[in-house]
């Protein structure tokens, strides 16, 4: 039943029933992507940007300066092949009536 699925399901295969209601198109999920200080008087150095999971669309934030504590340089590249991507798909699903109606008289909530 939808009622019962908690946080520990996450990342799971699950098997349902219901009603699905709203589906949205396939969008490219990018989780990190991984810089390298590049200006003329950089460092060289490289680090990794995770995407905030807090913002509406997970948007990777561009760098502002260096996280060298010595280097003050605002220029970056991006290095090749180093986004980790992922396709998903929002599906909103409604529980059946027969489902909600069989939890309520054998006691369920």
């Amino acid at each position: 039943s939808l009622s019962t699925l908690t946080s520990t399901d996450v990342g799971k295969i699950l098997q349902l029933s219901g009603t699905v209601v709203r589906t949205s198109r396939v969008q490219m999920y990018e989780s990190q992507r991984a810089f390298q200080c590049c200006e003329k008087k950089g460092c060289g150095t490289r680090f990794v940007v995770k995407a905030d999971l807090q913002q509406w669309n997970n948007a990777l934030n561009v760098p502002s300066r260096c996280p060298n504590q010595t280097c003050k340089s605002k220029t970056f590249i991006i290095i090749p092949d180093s986004t980790n991507r992922s396709d998903y798909q929002e599906i909103k699903v409604q529980e059946s009536i027969s489902s909600i109606t069989n939890n309520n008289s054998s006691g369920g909530s």
